[in-house]
């Protein structure tokens, strides 16, 4: 319908031209008219514009009435007595609906038949650049529902790109925030910014315009993806610990999380498939890219997300103000010296703890291993058998390190048991390699501090040689 009309009824995009000259009668005298008569053949040669109509139309058609419909007489009167005349005893409704009682104030309805706000964008500037060429008595502008339609479809499209970006500039720093990490709220973030990016391809690739109802969608999908992330995310990173495995944690998160995601993804779908029933083209449009892009964030969030979580170790802020470590960890353990309380936390909650009853064996000497064990609470007794009695070595009590050889040397040198009930933090070469790169100074600071530990048992043991 659209198309007939653009093609029978000289374009279904109306758009007006407003002249206000620079005193009253100035669009009764011919001057002014052949000003506008002018104007309007050179919109007639724009292929976007399908015909016009002004008061010149009007004052042609009267002129040739008054003649006996002599088409010779079908143009603007030569002087502006006859002109006046001619408009008083013409004078009806379309003549006052294009000109103001003082025929200062006139206008120029345009047809268009510009299928898209792009061409019609274009057709405006070309108009108002013209328009700069009147005369200096005269003022014009462009206006109409259609240009302010236009302008504002314009005006959501290249906003996209600003809103989406701030958008996602605030969601990266609320990611940062939950999971204390620039790296780690970065990688949060891709999940969120893939269905985004995937919208406005299929955009491009079929051809759908952006306007003001499909420029709407990259917003919704945004909220909806960064929802079902988050809720994955914070799910795997209790499961994790859990498990004390993340890809063990990211499959319990995803058996979790699934289900839910895929019910509510199952009924918004639906729900923009609604649309698709609708005799508007727009509405189809919205609802089949709304139904296609949700079910392709789904997608992401049971592929693409579950594998990001099997190789990263999260550590939310809540994780980080709630870890119980005693009172003044960076003081009381010499391992996690020189940090905050919530760098100790974090270094603490990216490395695996464990818990033994008293009584309870550790290790064995000869056992495969290559952990640090640090004791947050409780009392390790380390010993050796020799002769079949057991030889105590040393005692350890919060804040002390045991099993070191085996970090590097990959096997236990001695008897490791729970005195009382203990509490300890495994730091293996995965973990400490994996909070050497997710948070580099607090992964520095704790290298420094181990290094530190070793050189004083070293220099200790070298003294009791000497």
């Amino acid at each position: 319908h659209f198309e007939a009309i653009n093609e029978n009824l000289q374009g279904a995009m109306p758009l007006e031209i407003v002249l206000e000259a620079d005193r009253a009668e100035a669009f009764a005298e011919p001057e002014s008219l052949r000003i506008i008569e002018s104007l309007q053949e050179w919109l007639g040669r724009q292929p976007e514009v399908g015909g016009s109509t002004s008061l010149v139309d009007h004052v042609k058609l009267i002129n040739r009435a008054f003649h006996a419909g002599d088409a010779d007489h079908f143009a603007i009167p030569a002087n502006a007595r006859l002109t006046r005349q001619l408009l008083l005893f013409g004078a009806n409704d379309a003549i006052e609906h294009l000109v103001d009682q003082r025929y200062r104030t006139t206008r120029v309805e345009v047809r268009s038949n510009a299928p898209d706000s792009k061409d019609m964008a274009a057709l405006v500037d070309r108009i108002e650049e013209h328009l700069e060429t009147l005369p200096s008595q005269l003022e014009a502008r462009v206006t109409g529902n259609t240009v302010l339609l236009t302008r504002s479809i314009d005006a959501v499209s290249e906003g996209q790109i600003s809103t989406l970006s701030v958008a996602f500039l605030f969601i990266y720093g609320i990611l940062v925030l939950l999971f204390t990490s620039f790296r780690v709220g970065l990688v949060a973030l891709i999940p969120n910014v893939l269905p985004v990016l995937l919208y406005f391809g299929v955009l491009g690739v079929t051809g759908i315009s952006l306007n003001t109802t499909t420029g709407l969608f990259g917003c919704i999908i945004l909220g909806i993806a960064v929802d079902d992330t988050i809720h994955l995310l914070t799910c795997f990173n209790v499961a994790a610990r859990e498990c004390v495995d993340e890809k063990s944690g990211a499959v319990r998160a995803l058996c979790a999380v699934g289900r839910p995601v895929t019910v509510t993804t199952v009924a918004l779908c639906l729900g923009f498939l609604a649309l698709t029933t609708s005799e508007l083209r727009g509405q189809v449009e919205f609802g089949m890219l709304g139904a296609f892009i949700l079910a392709c964030a789904w997608a992401v969030d049971v592929t693409f997300t579950p594998a990001l979580c099997a190789g990263t170790r999260i550590v939310t802020l809540w994780d980080a103000l709630t870890y119980d470590l005693g009172k003044d960890p960076q003081e009381s353990i010499p391992i996690l010296r020189g940090m905050s309380k919530a760098q100790a936390r974090i270094a603490a909650l990216m490395t695996r703890v464990d818990t033994f009853a008293a009584g309870a064996p550790v290790f064995r000497a000869g056992e495969p291993g290559d952990e640090i064990l640090v004791v947050v609470d409780g009392e390790l007794v380390v010993s050796l058998v020799r002769d079949g009695r057991h030889i105590e070595l040393a005692r350890a009590v919060r804040g002390d390190i045991v099993g070191e050889v085996a970090l590097y040397e990959g096997r236990r040198t001695a008897d490791v048991d729970a005195v009382s009930d203990v509490r300890v933090l495994r730091l293996n070469k995965a973990n400490l390699m994996r909070l050497r790169n997710r948070y580099p100074r607090i992964g520095s600071r704790l290298f420094w501090n181990l290094s530190e530990i070793l050189a004083g048992r070293l220099a200790k043991l070298t003294g009791k040689v000497g």
